[in-house]
């Protein structure tokens, strides 16, 4: 306490610590304990303060503070992106506090992802749905959108895809590594190639390869061939054989298709 009042926060953790491990009182232990796990999430110290709340957990399972040090176990996993455990501990929580709520659409967001990549998609469209509906989702909502159009588009609901796809093409989003608008683009371009529209098809890939550069990627190089594709099933023949001839006259990977 000493430490905390003028806010010395680095020292008030190494005392709080000291005496965690110290300490013959078990009342004194036990708010050594918590103090610790507070101090270390605080400054950054995500990893000791699980490991500080797991031995609080396992020495006091019936403490006046477990919902406490729940919510702070459940903030300190998500720090780390550890989304899976971090749903395990909140889904002990029966009354969350709002600070923690705040939380929430970060951690289904980040939980759905993981889910996707295991190709769990029914799971992850579960935690995607909770993201949607969340008032507080802030920029998670659009990301989710895109997410739920990529699932969309893999279990071949192309209307749900377009639909997904379109809403978050429609507003600001975060940035991202994955949820991008190119990629949006690219899987609305052929979530209407499916659906055999293509005007709309190539609308959408067009865009994609509006600024191309000299060495485009495998999806830019594809996208452009799409777009030809497009307007050869438009009966615009002359387009789409500009379109073909870049792509032998670069000698792309893809240019055996063309």
């Amino acid at each position: 306490d000493a430490y905390l009042k003028p806010g010395d926060l680095n020292s008030a953790r190494n005392a709080f610590q000291f005496c965690a491990r110290n300490n013959s009182y078990r009342n004194q232990r036990e708010v050594s304990l918590l103090q610790y796990a507070k101090l270390s999430y605080e400054l950054g110290f995500f990893k000791d303060a699980q490991s500080s709340l797991e031995q609080f957990f396992a020495d006091y399972p019936a403490s006046a503070s477990k919902e406490e040090a729940e919510e702070l176990m459940v903030m300190a996993l998500s720090a780390t992106n550890n989304f899976r455990q971090s749903l395990q501990w909140l889904d002990r929580i029966k009354q969350p506090s709002a600070m923690l709520k705040k939380t929430f659409p970060r951690i289904w967001y980040g939980r759905a992802v993981e889910l996707i990549n295991d190709g769990l998609l029914e799971r992850a469209q579960v935690l995607l749905d909770q993201v949607m509906l969340a008032e507080a989702a802030g920029g998670w909502k659009q990301l989710a959108k895109f997410w739920s159009g990529e699932i969309a588009y893999r279990q071949n609901q192309y209307p749900f895809a377009i639909a997904y796809l379109q809403d978050f093409l429609s507003q600001p989003a975060p940035a991202d590594a994955e949820a991008t608008p190119m990629n949006a683009r690219y899987t609305l371009g052929y979530a209407h190639l499916k659906k055999s529209n293509f005007q709309a098809a190539g609308e959408q890939f067009q865009l994609i390869t509006k600024n191309f550069p000299n060495q485009p990627s495998v999806l830019l190089q594809d996208a452009w061939l799409r777009a030809g594709d497009c307007f050869y099933m438009r009966k615009d023949y002359s387009r789409a054989k500009s379109y073909y001839d870049r792509a032998i006259l670069l000698d792309w990977t893809t240019a055996d298709y063309a």
